[in-house]
């Protein structure tokens, strides 16, 4: 099923509140934004689901589906040389142990795309700050100050 479910949540939920709109999404739909996000990018699993959540009209997308839509998407593009899954997960996320991905292979597609490396856990990059207007992507600060106005 391809297709995007909105719902208004009646109590609260991980890091969305009641009355706050929740997208699920689907393997596809993720799928396609993860072959959008420009080279050079990569998101957190919260960037992913803001973003998806933003081009359905969403405030935030389901963190239990997200990640195992996610899951599914890798699945199903695991053998696609194009499907660029390392923008959104390092070598040390926990699907790559469950899909028995390599994290080496995983580590030099994100050098070889111009994401840096790091011991750290992955932190979105500072030089995100692609515009694209399909997807309503914006820069960090500016979900920052979204954040600020919603809750004024």
């Amino acid at each position: 099923m391809s297709r995007n479910i909105v719902k208004i949540l009646d109590k609260g939920f991980s890091d969305i509140s009641a009355g706050e709109k929740m997208l699920i999404s689907s393997p596809e739909k993720i799928s396609e934004f993860i072959f959008k996000i420009p080279k050079g990018s990569y998101l957190s699993i919260k960037e992913l689901r803001r973003g998806l959540a933003l081009k359905a009209g969403a405030d935030n997308t389901c963190p239990v589906t997200t990640g195992i839509f996610l899951r599914m998407a890798i699945e199903q593009h695991k053998d696609d040389e194009n499907f660029p899954y390392w923008r959104v997960v390092d070598e040390k996320h926990p699907v790559v142990k469950k899909l028995n991905l390599d994290g080496n292979r995983i580590k030099m597609r994100r050098v070889d795309d111009g994401i840096p490396y790091s011991e750290k856990p992955t932190q979105p990059h500072k030089s995100f700050t692609a515009k694209l207007p399909v997807l309503l992507w914006y820069p960090k600060t500016t979900f920052m100050k979204m954040q600020k106005l919603r809750f004024m």
